[in-house]
């Protein structure tokens, strides 16, 4: 998937009507977490700050970022770094791990 998605951006960077169809679909992805986000914090009683669209790009960033390490960085130990990676921010963006919501620059406990 992540081989797919670079070349479709390759593409778009050399090809305006895709790139503008791809800005299209990249807008709604985000706009589709962002609600997803807003409601995780609604269903667990906190308001989301009007940050929740913040939090689903830097969500949609590692993601994006881990998922194109992890084809490179194979290895047992880079895998479980990743891991570790992807869990620092989910739970510094979404939750502590405790099932308590974090805000961003708050400090975990």
């Amino acid at each position: 998937w992540v081989i797919l998605e670079t070349e479709v951006t390759l593409r778009a960077i050399r090809n305006r009507a895709v790139k503008v169809r791809l800005a299209e679909l990249r807008r709604q992805e985000l706009e589709t977490y962002s609600a997803l986000v807003a409601q995780h914090f609604s269903q667990i009683g906190r308001p989301a700050m009007d940050r929740s669209g913040t939090i689903a790009l830097s969500l949609m960033a590692i993601v994006q970022g881990l998922g194109r390490l992890s084809l490179i960085h194979t290895d047992r130990d880079s895998r479980a770094r990743f891991a570790e990676a992807r869990n620092l921010v989910f739970n510094r963006l979404i939750g502590t791990g405790d099932g308590v919501t974090a805000r961003i620059g708050e400090a975990e406990e």
